[in-house]
């Protein structure tokens, strides 16, 4: 473990567990967020009467590879596996894994999730997101307020966080169906260039409620059919 610490650096570290078996390492990327992980050491014995320590990441990020398990190659040759459990992804390493080759390997990830992270930060800051309430950053779904008794279910694709995202209304029948039909009608001038969030505002010819302002509206908690906005109290 020592020596693993040694070649990555004790930068990383911010916690050890008392069995000395897991520990809690920090990066950051390129945009300054905190991404923490969870590495999870376990003893084997090799052939030779050696021992070697196989290394499980838990790291809080959408996979970007296709669905399931997943494995991939390093420059040396060792196989890793990946498979997302728990909203977390979970990088396996073999016996030969280091752990500065893990973590090389979880940051060249972060890198590729950039822009989805900047269109799921588009949405935190700028509309009333409903649920979920203290999303995590693996989380590729936003409930949000589109207008009293109404809102809007949508899905972003991590790969391709810029493309038509999966939209679904939720709310009473005379206020969905008109932005429905609407979104249907103008879908074709769906701007790649700008985030998601911008495209349904001017699609759909609204602006979503800002969060800041809407601190101060009082929102009743309606029935559960109709998805109206949750109470700030």
């Amino acid at each position: 473990i020592i020596e693993g610490l040694n070649a990555l650096g004790w930068g990383y570290l911010i916690g050890v567990h008392d069995s000395m078996q897991r520990l809690t390492l920090q990066t950051l990327d390129r945009a300054s967020r905190k991404h923490t992980f969870d590495v999870i050491l376990n003893s084997t014995m090799r052939h030779d009467g050696t021992i070697a320590l196989k290394t499980i990441l838990h790291v809080d990020m959408p996979s970007l590879l296709s669905k399931g398990h997943d494995h991939w190659r390093n420059t040396g040759g060792q196989e890793h596996t990946t498979a997302n459990t728990n909203e977390k992804s979970v990088i396996v390493g073999n016996e030969n894994s280091s752990l500065r080759e893990l973590i090389t390997l979880i940051e060249k990830e972060l890198h590729r999730c950039q822009s989805f992270w900047d269109v799921m930060d588009d949405f935190d800051h700028n509309v009333w997101v409903l649920e979920p309430q203290n999303p995590s950053k693996s989380s590729t779904i936003r409930r949000i307020a589109v207008q009293e008794n109404c809102s809007m279910h949508v899905k972003v694709d991590p790969l391709n966080p810029r493309r038509i995202c999966e939209c679904d209304f939720m709310g009473k029948d005379s206020i969905v169906e008109p932005l429905r039909r609407k979104l249907h009608a103008n879908i074709d001038q769906w701007n790649y260039k700008s985030t998601p969030r911008e495209n349904l505002e001017i699609l759909l010819g609204i602006q979503f409620p800002d969060p800041k302002i809407a601190k101060d509206v009082d929102f009743r908690i309606e029935c559960g059919v109709c998805y109206s906005y949750r109470s700030m109290s």
